[in-house]
């Protein structure tokens, strides 16, 4: 019995040490646009300032996202880190986002080549709620960024946005 316990971890080990398929062209491209360090700006809010840093890991699958928003003061106000990737059985980016304020979420949607926007959405059935995060790069380098939460009646309960611009 040990003898098939050891077999089967080993071929389990071995299946898993090969590399997968590499992802499509297009979704490398697109995730490359979350790559690098920038500074951000919240609309509306002078006073806010914001940083991103964008770093591919595992393999360049996915980006790892890590946002953080100062006050005036310089007092860090929320701290996100966020996983990027493109899911080939779906035809769709994932992402998955933490939240220094205890939220999570998890969003998923299709590129847009045409107005070069990546637009993902989470249904949460619990809070009977809709969250779309969209990021359009209108050159490279540069992001405008929204997320938006809908109630079941289509009124917006969150809305933020903003630019982030890579640092030169």
């Amino acid at each position: 019995m040990k003898f098939i316990t050891i077999i089967t971890v080993a071929l389990t080990a071995v299946s898993l040490a090969q590399a997968p398929a590499p992802l499509p062209a297009e979704a490398q491209k697109v995730l490359k646009l979350f790559v690098g360090k920038c500074d951000a700006t919240v609309d509306g809010s002078p006073e806010l300032k914001g940083t991103v840093h964008g770093i591919p890991v595992l393999g360049g699958r996915f980006v790892r996202d890590e946002f953080v928003l100062k006050g005036g003061d310089g007092a860090v106000l929320l701290e996100v880190s966020s996983m990027i990737t493109y899911d080939t059985e779906k035809k769709l980016y994932r992402m998955w986002s933490f939240y220094s304020n205890g939220e999570a979420l998890e969003t998923e949607g299709p590129w847009n080549d045409t107005t070069r926007t990546l637009t993902t959405t989470n249904h949460d059935k619990a809070k009977q709620q809709t969250t779309t995060w969209t990021s359009t790069f209108s050159a490279e380098g540069a992001e405008t960024w929204k997320l938006i939460t809908k109630d079941q009646d289509g009124n917006a309960v969150r809305e933020v946005s903003g630019r982030s611009t890579a640092r030169r």
